[in-house]
């Protein structure tokens, strides 16, 4: 489980609905990581690999950074490990990676965080890998063990890079400056922290790890959570980001049915408390309570749950004389009772997905009627703004609510790892739209109608996915639409209800892992496993494939699954034929087969014209000869050709 002061810095990080400018957002320090075929085949056969497999590893599959050389992602047959204590399942899992120390690249391990989650026999881990003393910010190696058995690690190490820099600084003037520097130096800052960690960053040297100090200070105006790292030699801010991201009687309320353009509809208004003259009662689900007849009836807003605040004016009452108690216009704001209504809608979803999240079982404050517009967000409570500019009233929109609690729902939701802005703005979509069944996020968002997004189109990761300042709610569109399109084909293979129902287990499921957009697909194959064998598939690994496949997630670069395992040519004997050699795979075996139907081997000699030579296809090899050159000719050459699918392939 996540150490109690990560979950107290959660509660106090803040997601919006909207982009804006008016507020720096920023990004989490990262870096795109492309994974291209050929590149992916030659670290497959590389020694470390090797060893690997035949060991510890037989039958596993792996993704690796192309960057460091070291696996980025091992997944496959599970490894037994005991699990009958945290410091039990620690060392065994630490065995198994001190084992393989070249392949994964680390000089020195460190349990960092570990917990188990029993509604799906998972543990998760986290283990730090200190260079010189200090953690690497988002490094190190996370693992899953399901049903007893290590399934998958994530891994983020950087062995070749060099340590560079001095903590010459000390905490309280990195604290100075990244204050004076950075992107709020105005605002009065409190909750102020420091802690040294190595931040990679690129040189034209290279990648570096860079000593820093990572600074927290919160300011209410502007409303932020800053996360700002500074060079503790020198005092540069060489990052900063806001974790602030701008969205027998009984008691009933009418409220708008999704957003500002729905009717207004009646439903019971639960975990409200009604005070009679002598005695009180909290009402349940059905609105229902029960107190000692008297001469007047009297309630609020301020439930056991969701306790709802009014920004422009004093917080609702409603007193009758009847027992039959209606939450209106007349007795408070419409987004008051749109809010609380929305906010309890959402709850009972999450008490039947995540019965045990905190974030289900605790309670909040949500604020309405905020003085500013088109915007709403999220910071341990949910704040919603009024109409305006456009806009309608946020806390009147069920989607918006839906989206606001959806971070909390995320944020709760860690075993291991890290918290992901862009995840988690695609992780609220996908809450959104597990209440409305509309890929469309917010419609009536605007006064015109317009939503705020679209989870059907297929952005794709890492060529639509963007490192910079307001892009978290674009970049979580990557992970928002492929959980619409898992969505999809689950719904055509079980049926409506059935296939839902799997969407949501995987769902809650994967965010356990605290990972970031391309290492969700890992993660949803764990949340999916039923025996602790990654081997073996899962019962929706090629459906959960497929559709992360058309965002990028787990296909290539330029997409498709196919392996191409070349060893390029450097040199050849002159006068004489020189054979080219292919092998076709396919990186999901279990659920995509490629193999070659076609191929042709292009070559030119110093620059001249392209010719080409049919290649001869057998099983799984493409094989043909470049004719013999003179001594001293510069030879460039590429392959082409067509699976058994009808799709092309090249290296």
């Amino acid at each position: 489980m996540l150490p109690f002061p990560l979950l107290l810095a959660l509660a106090g990080v803040s997601f919006g609905f909207a982009p804006t400018n008016e507020v720096m957002t920023g990004i989490e320090p990262q870096r795109v990581r492309w994974e291209r075929g050929p590149v992916q085949a030659a670290a497959l056969r590389s020694d470390a690999f090797t060893r690997f497999l035949a060991s510890d590893g037989a039958g596993w599959q792996a993704r690796f950074d192309e960057a460091t050389g070291t696996p980025r992602v091992l997944w496959g047959r599970g490894i037994a490990v005991r699990v009958g204590s945290e410091s039990e399942v620690a060392r065994d899992v630490a065995a198994v990676l001190e084992r393989h120390r070249a392949l994964i690249g680390f000089e020195t391990l460190a349990l960092a965080d570990a917990g188990y989650d029993a509604q799906y026999d998972t543990w998760y881990l986290d283990f730090h890998t200190p260079r010189e003393g200090m953690a690497t910010y988002r490094g190190g190696i996370s693992a899953r063990v399901k049903h007893g058995r290590l399934v998958l690690l994530q891994v983020a190490t950087s062995p070749d890079a060099p340590v560079v820099g001095t903590l010459r600084l000390a905490a309280d003037d990195a604290i100075t400056r990244a204050i004076a520097d950075g992107p709020a130096p105005n605002a009065v800052h409190t909750e102020r922290s420091a802690e040294p960690i190595l931040l990679e960053r690129s040189s034209l040297a290279g990648r570096e790890l860079v000593r820093t100090w990572q600074v927290r200070t919160r300011t209410a105006s502007p409303p932020g959570i800053w996360v700002t790292f500074v060079d503790a030699a020198n005092g540069a801010i060489l990052s900063a980001h806001n974790e602030v991201r701008f969205a027998t009687g009984t008691v009933s309320a009418l409220h708008h049915e999704r957003n500002a353009d729905s009717p207004l509809v009646l439903s019971p208004l639960g975990l409200v408390e009604v005070e009679g003259d002598v005695d009180s009662y909290l009402t349940g689900a059905d609105g229902f309570f029960e107190v000692t007849d008297s001469l007047a009836y009297a309630t609020d807003l301020h439930g056991t749950y969701v306790d709802v605040d009014n920004a422009a004016g004093t917080d609702a009452v409603l007193a009758s004389a009847e027992t039959d108690l209606l939450w209106a216009t007349e007795s408070a704001t419409q987004a008051e009772i749109d809010t609380y209504v929305f906010l309890h809608h959402v709850k009972t979803w999450g008490e039947r997905v995540a019965p045990t999240n905190g974030w289900v079982t605790g309670s909040f404050e949500s604020t309405v009627n905020i003085d500013a517009t088109c915007n709403a967000y999220w910071d341990g409570n949910t704040n919603f703004y009024r109409a305006g500019d456009g806009c309608n009233n946020t806390g009147e929109n069920g989607d918006i609510a839906y989206h606001e609690w959806g971070h909390g729902f995320h944020a709760y939701s860690l075993e291991a790892g890290f918290f992901d802005g862009s995840l988690s703005e695609g992780a609220a979509d996908v809450v959104a739209f597990l209440q409305t069944g509309d890929n469309l996020i917010a419609p009536f968002f605007g006064t015109d109608g317009w939503a705020i997004r679209d989870v059907a189109p297929n952005q794709v990761y890492p060529q639509d996915y963007v490192d910079q300042d307001l892009y978290v709610h674009y970049n979580g569109l990557i992970f928002g639409g492929a959980m619409w399109d898992l969505r999809t084909l689950l719904v055509a293979e079980y049926g409506e209800a059935p296939g839902i129902a799997q969407l949501e287990w995987i769902f809650a499921g994967l965010l356990k892992g605290g990972t970031d957009i391309p290492g969700t697909l890992y993660e949803a194959f764990v949340a999916d496993d039923d025996d602790g064998d990654l081997g073996n598939g899962t019962p929706n690994q090629c459906t959960i494939l497929d559709a992360f496949g058309q965002h990028g997630l787990g296909s290539l670069a330029g997409g498709g699954f196919a392996l191409l395992d070349h060893v390029p040519v450097v040199t050849a004997p002159a006068d004489v034929p020189t054979p080219i050699a292919l092998t076709v795979g396919s990186f999901a075996p279990l659920c995509v087969t490629v193999v070659p139907d076609v191929a042709t081997v292009h070559f030119r000699v110093d620059g001249g014209a392209w010719e080409l030579v049919d290649a001869d296809v057998a099983g799984d090899d493409v094989a043909a000869d470049i004719p013999g050159q003179p001594y001293g000719s510069f030879v460039e050459y590429w392959i082409e050709g067509d699976d058994t699918n009808g799709d092309g392939f090249s290296v």
